[in-house]
């Protein structure tokens, strides 16, 4: 199959952008209701893997009815989590590289989503709305010497100013020109710089650099079930792809 992983995120440039480099099969898209159809007729694909942040889910869900419409022959499955756009679009890109299956990429998603560090770094917070800054950040982000703030995902959404820990097996990626005031608020020398998927100032409302400690990939076992219809692995009762039920098929959607 034909395996394509999109971004969705509001804070995109208004065209489709492939990340990191202009032959990947990660694109970050607009989350507008009309994009996602328009650029599978540009760039058709069996399978699209669709990654959002947990704020956006419901135009991410919107976007796909869409473009199923309009390609009823493409098969979606939707990830949403509390990430980074950087986050998102590294471990999909990660994804991609190991495996062009479509449940076992999806699989590698689940596994990641769960274990990365993911975050931005702000000069100012003062247009942030979620996770929300205390007031004694709001004041501390009109000092002209702030310093700059961390904006860390996840289980606990947090904005703060202390250094956050990140695993030492994994690969800190920062998308930045320069990654040095990251790497110096996260407290890791070893940062890679790559390209920005989205402006921060668009996405937080601040200059800033997005960051994710990406661990390796696990190796993980074969999914123990295959759809009937789309013969993917499935791990639960419910194809993630065609959205049948694998057991009990007479209840299938």
């Amino acid at each position: 199959m034909n395996v394509m992983l999109v971004v969705l995120s509001a804070a995109a440039d208004a065209s489709a952008t492939p990340w990191p480099e202009a032959d990947s099969d990660v694109w970050i898209l607009p989350s507008g209701p009309d994009e996602l159809a328009q650029h599978l007729t540009a760039h058709p694909a069996s399978t699209v893997l669709v990654l959002t942040a947990s704020r956006e889910g419901t135009a991410a869900r919107l976007a796909i009815t869409v473009a199923a419409g309009a390609h009823p022959a493409t098969r979606f499955a939707l990830r949403e989590a509390s990430a980074s756009v950087l986050g998102l679009a590294a471990v999909g890109r990660q994804a991609t590289r190991i495996t062009a299956d479509p449940a076992a990429a999806l699989r590698l998603v689940d596994a990641q989503l769960d274990r990365i560090v993911s975050g931005v770094w702000l000069r100012r917070v003062n247009n942030l709305s979620d996770p929300a800054p205390g007031l004694w950040h709001h004041l501390r982000s009109m000092l002209p010497t702030a310093g700059g703030f961390l904006v860390v995902f996840g289980a606990d959404p947090r904005v703060t100013t202390a250094a956050v820990r990140t695993p030492t097996e994994a690969t800190v990626l920062v998308a930045a020109a320069d990654p040095n005031p990251v790497a110096q608020a996260i407290g890791r020398s070893d940062v890679t710089r790559v390209a920005a998927p989205i402006s921060t100032k668009n996405a937080y409302g601040s200059a800033g650099a997005e960051f994710v400690a990406l661990p390796p990939a696990p190796v993980l076992a074969p999914a123990p079930a295959g759809c009937p219809i789309c013969q993917q692995g499935c791990d639960g009762s419910v194809c993630q792809f065609c959205h049948v039920v694998i057991v009990g098929q007479e209840r299938a959607a």
